[in-house]
């Protein structure tokens, strides 16, 4: 029984690992900005006596501190004296929907490519897409608003957000389905068939399978792109609330958010490794 568990047990350990990692990554980065009390001061920060009952009032942990308070689930407070899991959890009851309805649009996406054999002509250019920096097309739905506001911003920030997963679950199911109409059981399926619509319709269901190995993949590039398109969109969420950290140095808010980015990757490559390994797909 322990053999059987022991590839889960192993992608357990790698998911908490790579957490661990990302947790003390931004730590230590979040040390090489101006501190807290540099930001929200501003020309104060030059007087010792209200620097020193500003940091009375938010003590600076260090990093042994702040895993040990993790290990009491106990993940800090903010600059304003909120409570760090309140302040996330109020982000991801925004966020959630946002990035669900992101995924969503992902496998149509991927749907749509794997159906049309016209595709294939935009194939190329979505290859080149996958590669695209995740900011740009946020800059791209906010800019947009200056030629009216035809769309309402949240559908621009899923939009955003979900662009770079399109591009790849896109290029990846008219791929796979090439790879599903050249096989043996695709001329047998034809001959049952009245048409070339009706054989994909048949297959898509095990070419969207077969996207299984990228989801992690593509929950980062959605992710990745949040943390741009709400910001830029004036979208209340997990990205702003990562971005407000930054900007004021708020080390336990930005702990917090590193924490529930990466517990969401690894989440998603726990659950692609599931499938992957249930339908024996390759890597």
């Amino acid at each position: 029984m322990f053999e059987a568990a022991k590839p889960l047990l192993k992608q357990l350990l790698t998911c908490i690992a790579a957490i661990v990692a990302a947790h003390a990554l931004a730590f230590f980065l979040m040390r090489a900005l101006p501190s807290a009390a540099t930001v929200a001061l501003g020309l104060q920060s030059t007087n010792v006596e209200v620097v020193a009952a500003f940091e009375s009032s938010a003590p600076v942990r260090s990093y042994r501190q702040t895993v040990v308070d993790f290990a009491h689930l106990q993940l800090g407070r903010t600059l304003d004296g909120t409570s760090v899991s309140s302040e996330l959890l109020a982000a991801l009851k925004l966020s959630l929907p946002v990035l669900a309805l992101s995924m969503l649009l992902a496998l149509l996406t991927a749907a749509i490519f794997a159906l049309s054999p016209r595709a294939r002509a935009v194939v190329p250019s979505m290859q080149f897409f996958v590669f695209l920096p995740p900011f740009l097309f946020a800059f791209l739905a906010g800019s947009s608003q200056l030629f009216g506001n035809v769309i309402a911003p949240i559908w621009l920030t899923i939009a955003a957000s979900a662009a770079l997963a399109c591009c790849l679950f896109a290029v990846q199911a008219h791929a796979a389905m090439a790879q599903e109409l050249a096989l043996p059981h695709a001329e047998v399926m034809r001959m049952f068939c009245a048409t070339e619509r009706d054989l994909r319709l048949k297959l898509l269901p095990g070419v969207l399978v077969k996207l299984a190995p990228s989801l992690e993949t593509g929950v980062s590039l959605t992710l990745a792109s949040l943390l741009f398109a709400e910001p830029i969109l004036g979208q209340a969420g997990i990205g702003t609330l990562a971005a407000r950290a930054v900007r004021r140095s708020d080390v336990d808010l930005l702990l917090g958010a590193v924490l529930l980015f990466a517990t969401c990757i690894a989440i998603a490559r726990l659950v692609g490794w599931g499938l992957r390994r249930h339908y024996r797909l390759p890597t």
